[in-house]
């Protein structure tokens, strides 16, 4: 394996093949599982096809290496893909009768089923949160609760970032204020228009100048928001 390594550090291509076999569907193939995990460091494609063996997983799957098989669906593999007689590893290991096999593959099939239902679930919950309407909502208590009648503008103010401040933190809130000033369109903020960050499409801001201020803190998030809508 060490040798393998020092190939790779010294500019091989992890995804040559001869004419059967990608270096990962014969590692797999043979049960080489430091290898295989090795060319993944490297970035070999996980998913390439040999003529030879279809893809690492078949190629592990038909040589029976359980060791490889979980390594290689931990690591993201499409379970679904077929080898150039149309079997996808499933198939194989069926045939084989490598039973513990096709226990781990049709677990690792419900675990990404589940995740993705979770996913979906947690994107229909995305909701976009209206400041104004919170406030409107607030204003119309006070004027119409007796026990609220002692409340300020400054009352209502308060009880609004209450409600806000935890949407903050929650991606799948989208609020419709500056993500930097915290401003919102309403009447009392004149003609001020927000405009949404133009990767995640999650976040707004009142001006070009908030936003680039804004940037050092949003950048880490954007990029999870702009995975998760991906993912789903």
């Amino acid at each position: 394996m060490k040798i393998v390594e020092l190939i790779l550090k010294h500019g091989a291509d992890p995804n040559s093949s001869d004419c059967q076999f990608k270096p990962i569907a014969a590692a797999a193939n043979n049960g080489h599982s430091d290898v295989v995990e090795c060319l993944l460091k490297f970035k070999a494609n996980i998913d390439e096809i040999s003529p030879g063996r279809g893809t690492a997983l078949i190629a592990a799957t038909m040589g029976g290496k359980e060791e490889v098989v979980a390594l290689l669906l931990a690591n993201g593999c499409n379970v679904e893909t077929k080898d150039p007689m149309f079997r996808t590893a499933a198939d194989h290991a069926a045939t084989n009768g490598f039973t513990n096999i096709v226990d781990m593959i049709a677990a690792e099939v419900e675990r990404r089923k589940n995740r993705d239902d979770k996913l979906k679930t947690l994107s229909m919950e995305k909701r976009t949160v209206d400041p104004f309407t919170i406030k409107r909502s607030l204003m119309a208590s006070m004027a119409t609760n007796p026990s609220h009648s002692d409340m300020t503008n400054q009352n209502i103010d308060d009880k609004l970032e209450s409600k806000l401040a935890p949407l903050r933190q929650s991606p799948y809130s989208i609020i419709n204020e500056c993500s930097k000033c915290k401003k919102y369109e309403c009447p009392d903020n004149g003609n001020l228009k927000l405009s949404k960050c133009s990767a995640c499409l999650s976040v707004f801001y009142c001006c070009k100048e908030h936003q680039a201020e804004d940037w050092f803190i949003h950048k880490k998030r954007c990029k999870m928001l702009k995975k998760m809508a991906a993912n789903v």
